[in-house]
């Protein structure tokens, strides 16, 4: 592979279209995905000109990364995130950069394996699916379009035998930041402590954890359409903003302000909330 630029033309179908921005180009999973894969990303070209670092917002989802470079194809598992994670900017060589971003416990809807432990972690994805590493590979290299390597990885992750989804899909549809783990409980039919367990096994970490992950992204999303502070508190469900800049820190590493003056520097997943 030295040596050769991606063979890949980008071509999909208009009904996997999304979004594009001048560097991400985000696409639509198959269908009987969508539970569980919010969508593909393709990197188009270096996120991160002109910047030192990228900051990533938290989502409690993860992905998997999978790059083609000049030598090598390096496949990763990023499991879900509850603290910012900082992507140093440095030279990329490589010429396919591909993401399969999870919903919240979506990954273990698909894969059957409890997220606890992946929680927050970056993993080679050899060490934990190596059969899915080879079949993703193996999509690469017979794959001529972008549309028939999305075909690949939408029929990959179909045959595989997934966990019944309808528990998580029911917690999704009953957060919201100010519900309470018996509110939920009650709402589906669980014990307070068999809804927390779900929530460590399925979705990685506790219900008030996920609440205030949840918070945070929708208040960045406010910040970025100019809502004051005070607004914002309120909205997210802050009785005060001392309470609110605290929880803000603790998930973003920064206050509100600061967000809004270097809000360049970091990155939103805009399709996980």
């Amino acid at each position: 592979m030295e040596g050769e630029e991606c063979p890949m033309q980008m071509i999909i179908e208009p009904k996997r279209f999304l979004h594009k921005t001048s560097s991400h180009l985000y696409v639509q999973p198959h269908p009987f995905l969508k539970k569980a894969v919010a969508h593909y990303t393709i990197l188009q070209e270096s996120a991160y000109t002109g910047q030192e670092t990228l900051l990533l917002v938290p989502d409690i989802s993860g992905c998997i990364v999978f790059k083609v470079k000049k030598n090598t194809i390096d496949a990763q598992y990023w499991g879900p995130t509850t603290k910012l994670v900082e992507v140093q900017a440095e030279p990329d060589d490589a010429y396919f950069s591909f993401f399969i971003e999870f919903h919240q416990g979506g990954a273990y809807q698909l894969f059957q394996r409890g997220l606890q432990e992946l929680l927050d972690e970056k993993i080679p994805l050899s060490k934990i699916l190596p059969e899915l590493q080879e079949q993703m590979i193996e999509a690469y290299m017979q794959s001529t379009t972008l549309e028939m390597f999305l075909a690949k990885i939408d029929s990959i992750l179909l045959s595989g035998e997934r966990k019944d989804s309808h528990i998580v899909t029911m917690l999704r549809k009953q957060m919201h930041p100010q519900v309470s783990l018996k509110e939920v409980g009650n709402a589906i039919g669980y014990s307070e402590r068999h809804v927390q367990r779900i929530f460590l096994e399925q979705i990685g970490c506790s219900m008030k954890h996920y609440q205030r992950v949840q918070r945070m992204n929708l208040a960045i999303h406010l910040l970025q359409n100019a809502h004051s502070l005070i607004q914002v508190a309120q909205l997210c469900g802050y009785y005060d903003q001392s309470h609110f800049i605290h929880d803000f820190i603790r998930v973003c590493g920064c206050t509100p302000k600061a967000y809004v003056e270097k809000m360049t520097s970091y990155y939103q997943e805009p399709y996980k909330f």
